[in-house]
């Protein structure tokens, strides 16, 4: 799949960049990305054409990529609940309003790991995005 986007930042090495995507049809009525302001979505992603901060570029993203980052972030925390719950609630008979706070704990400990995960694969410069082309350069003058 390929989308617009903008560079935001740009490693050192300008291997790597940052990039928010623009807003497409498909988010309308989503509020799940309005933190990042106006751009949809922000993706780490390869940078092997050289695009700088504030240039416009398409990126693309592997289908495969994008159902596994769903699964990561939706359906493996459920997951993660029901364990702790059944866990706590089973096998250490604890009542049920403790066992459902021990499920959130589970899911706070899932997704400090995916984050330390996440960080770790940036520094290393993994990544399934790649920019393939450049639109334009907006430079200050």
């Amino acid at each position: 799949m390929r989308q617009k986007g903008k560079v935001v930042s740009v490693r050192e090495d300008m291997k790597t960049a940052f990039v928010t995507l623009e807003t497409e049809k498909s988010c309308v009525g989503c509020k799940g990305c309005s933190g990042f302001g106006s751009g949809c979505d922000l993706i780490f992603s390869n940078n092997k054409i050289g695009a700088k901060v504030n240039d416009e570029v398409l990126i693309d993203i592997n289908g495969w990529s994008r159902t596994w980052s769903g699964v990561l972030v939706f359906f493996l925390p459920l997951i993660h609940l029901f364990t702790g719950f059944i866990v706590l609630n089973q096998s250490m008979r604890l009542n049920q309003g403790v066992s459902s706070l021990g499920g959130f704990g589970f899911i706070g400990v899932y997704f400090t790991v995916l984050h330390y995960l996440d960080k770790t694969r940036i520094k290393k410069g993994k990544c399934s995005v790649e920019i393939v082309s450049v639109f334009m350069s907006r430079q200050l003058i």
